[in-house]
């Protein structure tokens, strides 16, 4: 199913003309459709990712940039965003790529006090949810959709016994996307 905001925006997009016959023809157009993205990103998906992450004011105000990979590392601490990306399935026509993809993305909010890691998952709702744009600034990915329809708690205690643990809050997203 294609949205009908980029529907319009691909049928805007420059390709070959019709040919005589008026039917669309060329490898850009397939049933009116661009079918390969205009210029590609300077960054990857995940680069793009981890920039927004560690630059939004809001999340940045909590956790001073602190945004890592699948993993807080060793020297790492909180309160911090973890994120990873579970898959990407990258769309296909029947005769080539169309250029757009779908990832699967997780984001975590982690602090050892519950309301702060409450506020951080916010924050990052509110950047991620219903996001369309250029992800994390100039040369990252052109975001079409993202959304999220569920968020779970978790906790991890700390493996020395007088130390507290980490509370994560877990945002599943989806990103439709351009390559």
């Amino acid at each position: 199913m294609i949205l009908p905001a980029i529907a319009a925006q691909n049928l805007a997009a420059p390709g070959p003309g019709p040919p005589a016959g008026g039917m669309p023809f060329g490898p850009f157009l397939v049933y009116g459709l661009n079918l390969v993205p205009p210029t590609q990103p300077a960054l990857s998906l995940r680069r793009s990712l981890a920039a927004a992450l560690k630059t939004d004011p809001a999340i940045a105000a909590v956790t001073g940039g602190r945004a890592y990979p699948v993993r807080v590392p060793q020297n790492g601490s909180l309160p911090c965003v973890l994120w990873r990306v579970d898959s990407i399935d990258r769309r296909q026509a029947l005769d080539r790529p169309t250029g757009t993809a779908v990832a699967e993305v997780r984001v975590a909010a982690g602090s050892a006090n519950y309301l702060e890691c409450d506020d951080l998952a916010r924050a990052c709702n509110a950047l991620l949810n219903g996001f369309a744009g250029t992800l994390g600034g100039p040369g990252g990915v052109t975001v079409l959709s993202a959304v999220s329809d569920d968020e779970s708690d978790e906790y991890d205690p700390s493996p020395k016994s007088d130390d507290r643990g980490t509370f994560w809050i877990v945002l599943p997203y989806l990103l439709l996307y351009r390559e």
